[in-house]
C-alpha cells in the first residue's frame, strides 16, 4: 500500500494473489534459510540479510516492499529475530 493510504490500490483478487505468493515465498525459504545457516556458519541477521538481497535482485519476483514482508515472515516462521538493518527496509 503506498505511503498515505488507507486503502490498498490493487483489486482485491490481485492483492491475495500477491500475498498467496509472498507467504509460500516465506514458506519455501524456510528450508533453504536453515541450510544456510548451519552449512555456511553465518548468523541468523546474515542468513535474513542475504535472502533480502537475493529476492530484490533483478529480474525481481516481488518488490522491495513485499520483499521486506517475506523476510518479516521468514523470521517469524523461523523464530528468528528481524534485524534492525531490515527493519526500514
Amino acid at each position: 500500500m503506498a505511503a498515505g493510504r488507507a486503502k490498498p490500490s490493487l483489486p482485491r483478487a490481485e492483492l491475495a494473489q500477491r500475498y498467496e505468493l509472498c507467504e509460500d515465498l516465506a514458506h519455501m525459504l524456510t528450508a533453504t534459510a536453515q541450510e544456510m545457516l548451519h552449512g555456511l556458519g553465518i548468523t541468523e541477521a546474515d542468513v535474513l540479510q542475504r535472502c533480502y538481497q537475493g529476492l530484490c535482485t533483478e529480474p525481481a519476483v516481488v518488490s522491495v516492499a513485499e520483499a521486506g514482508w517475506v523476510i518479516c515472515r521468514l523470521a517469524e516462521l523461523s523464530a528468528w529475530p528481524l534485524p534492525v538493518s531490515l527493519l526500514s527496509a
